[in-house]
């Protein structure tokens, strides 16, 4: 009997162990996951922030390196060109973006899922494929530059890099807009037709209107991600500079980490504001129009002005992402397209080349195994769990995504 109660009584306490690991399992989780956002995101941050403000040869608290950011025309001027950047690329792909989902969701049946498909083909591409294409095409010697005789108009500079952002963010604006449009209820376009307006007016006074948080939402991200570029500004900005190839270069060439943590911070600055602004003061804010069950409606066709406009716009960005990818393929199969187009396998074949596949896809298999698992276990914490710091946790696991690489390896 004796053997009988004490096996009881450590069952007993086995089940008011296991009861008290399963009732705090959230906040353990949620404690472990905050140290881990600490050390490889905040601490990074906090140390370029640090660095920054501290004199290279005392160690003492200064702001000299921020006086000399402003000082000398060079520094101050890769901020304003790369805010110039971003908004020029968000303005472009805002437009381009609407147009693209339009066409897909209200356009000629034929015409939506190939143009769906080209705009989502950049997601699979790193954006540096896009510039490399670009100096290939129309680089000094590049092919559409020979053969058109351009030789006056330059690939390298605002052109280039513009270019570039455009085709590598397009699926981003793209998504999301699609996403709006389509919850869309297309009787209320329908029911402003039946009143008298006119195609363009409907456009103008409905559509666009019901789409405004979708698009705004696309806006901010591109932003942020334009912001952040570092390929394409470093391989056809030319002598034009841009914070994130600069903070690289402050590191890399000068071995200057004080400037390089000053110039980060700046790229951080808009990309964290950006941020902010549309993970909370957007957060949630969509509209909808469907409600009850939808009410079937008559597919029509879009005035011939807009199909007009609206298909030649996608034609003409549909040309420019399929050539760029079809410069990249042809490159991999000839010994130097454009100037030698003699068929060869041995860039396919080089130990140098699979040496890289491998490398890239051990990390990348690596970083989606450890994301995928810390996301889920992440999103377990912050939806079930009633723990203290919620917020900051939610922040700082959504600011790896708004903060520039370039920043956090420097951090790093």
């Amino acid at each position: 009997m004796e053997a009988i109660g004490i096996t009881t009584a450590r069952v007993s306490q086995s089940a008011r162990v296991r009861s008290y690991l399963e009732d705090r399992s959230a906040f353990i989780l949620g404690g472990i996951l905050f140290v881990i956002l600490v050390i490889f995101v905040a601490f990074p941050i906090g140390s370029i922030l640090i660095k920054s403000f501290l004199n290279k040869e005392s160690g003492d608290f200064t702001l000299e390196y921020y006086n000399e950011f402003f000082s000398r025309t060079y520094y101050y001027r890769s901020l304003v060109n790369s805010l110039i950047l971003a908004v020029t690329t968000t303005g472009i792909l805002v437009v381009i973006g609407f147009i693209f989902a339009y066409v897909v969701t209200r356009g000629p049946a034929v015409l939506r899922t190939p143009f769906r498909i080209i705009a989502l083909l950049p997601l699979i591409a790193p954006p540096y494929i896009f510039g490399i294409s670009l100096i290939i095409l129309l680089g000094k010697r590049g092919v559409i530059t020979r053969a058109l005789n351009l030789e006056e108009w330059n690939i390298y500079g605002w052109d280039g890099v513009i270019i570039s952002q455009i085709l590598s963010f397009l699926p981003i604006a793209f998504i999301m807009t699609e996403n709006v449009l389509n919850s869309l209820d297309h009787n209320l376009e329908d029911s402003a037709r039946d009143m008298g307006a006119r195609e363009l007016t409907v456009l103008r006074t409905v559509t666009i209107p019901l789409c405004a948080p979708g698009v705004l939402k696309a806006g901010l991200l591109v932003f942020a991600l334009s912001m952040a570029d570092f390929a394409n500004p470093a391989l056809l900005g030319a002598k034009i500079s841009f914070l994130a190839p600069d903070a690289w270069l402050f590191m890399t060439g000068e071995m200057d980490f004080q400037m390089s943590s000053v110039v980060s911070v700046f790229l951080v600055i808009p990309c964290i504001g950006i941020f902010l602004l549309h993970h909370y003061w957007l957060k949630g804010k969509v509209y909808t129009t469907i409600v009850g069950k939808p009410v079937a409606t008559e597919a029509r066709d879009i005035d011939p002005f807009i199909k007009v406009v609206s298909i030649t716009t996608c034609m003409l960005v549909a040309l420019a992402v399929l050539a760029t990818f079809a410069t990249t393929v042809v490159g991999a199969f000839t010994v130097l397209v454009g100037i030698n187009n003699t068929f060869t396998l041995k860039y396919m074949t080089s130990f140098v080349g699979f040496d890289a596949l491998y490398t890239s896809l051990k990390v990348s298999l690596s970083a989606g195994l450890i994301g995928a698992v810390m996301g889920t276990i992440l999103a377990y914490v912050l939806m079930r769990g009633n723990i203290w710091g919620r917020n900051l946790m939610e922040f700082l696991a959504l600011a790896g995504f708004a903060l520039p690489g370039t920043v956090l390896g420097i951090g790093y």
